[in-house]
């Protein structure tokens, strides 16, 4: 009888032990950034590759696939992204003007687009560009984050 109750301790002391550590230790690990959560690991495998905001990857688009015209691109996102870095015509940056010229894309191949349009008219790679004057957080929620939900 004492050997079914020590094994029988044993399985809720692990069960204990494995629930607090997901219910409880896990998660104040992620929000510490100790640990990455599943959404930061599938957003950090996406953001790997980045061909998207490469120049030439949207050349490689299946046939069908939406494009923009360059004028369209030239005028529109690409106008509002530079203006968006306060130093090249805005009192201040404004990350969210980054976010909406984004927001104006159909699919990644548009970003890939946008990128060859951007450095066309500004000589300057997009990603790059961006990096000047957003930071790690701002680059996530208005550039990273729209782009990933795009098909």
């Amino acid at each position: 009888m004492a050997k079914n109750d020590i094994n029988y301790n044993i399985l809720i002391n692990a069960g204990l032990v494995v629930g607090g550590y997901f219910f409880v230790a896990k998660p104040i690990l992620n929000k510490l950034g100790i640990t990455d959560s599943t959404i930061d690991k599938n957003k950090n495998n996406a953001l790997q590759t980045k061909d998207w905001l490469k120049r030439d990857w949207y050349k490689s688009a299946p046939n069908g696939t939406k494009l923009k015209t360059v004028d369209w691109l030239w005028l529109n996102p690409a106008e509002m992204i530079y203006t968006a870095n306060g130093y090249y015509g805005g009192i201040v940056d404004s990350p969210e003007r980054v976010k909406s010229a984004i927001s104006l894309l159909d699919n990644k191949y548009q970003v890939s687009q946008l990128a060859d349009v951007f450095y066309l008219r500004y000589k300057h790679d997009l990603l790059t560009y961006l990096q000047s004057f957003l930071d790690s957080s701002e680059l996530s929620a208005n550039v990273y984050d729209p782009i990933i939900r795009l098909p």
